[in-house]
């Protein structure tokens, strides 16, 4: 089974307006491996693609912007570094330890 499907049913709280762009992005990315993974091969592609993607390390302080998120409202664009590292990430792992 593709990793893909560990980014399927989305989360039902968003921490940002742009993290469910970054959670599609990422839903790609993970199409290229297979499940289940190591959880700590998931929190380093999510992170490194995080870098790539912001230009800064995820950090629970982190809200960088992301201009092809921008969709429009108070928070567009910006991703929450609170929601990938305390709600994301662990949601993800959980998903693919169920496997």
């Amino acid at each position: 089974m593709k990793a893909s499907a560990l980014f399927k049913k989305r989360p039902e709280k968003w921490g940002l307006r742009g993290d469910p762009y970054f959670w599609g992005y990422l839903e790609k990315i993970f199409e290229k491996y297979e499940c289940p993974m190591k959880p700590e091969d998931i929190e380093e592609i999510i992170k490194s693609e995080y870098r790539i993607k912001c230009g800064e390390e995820l950090t629970p302080e982190s809200m960088p912007f992301v201009s092809e998120y921008a969709s429009g409202g108070m928070s567009c664009g910006k991703l929450s570094g609170e929601f990938w590292l305390e709600k994301a990430i662990p949601l993800i792992k959980k998903r693919n330890s169920e496997l």
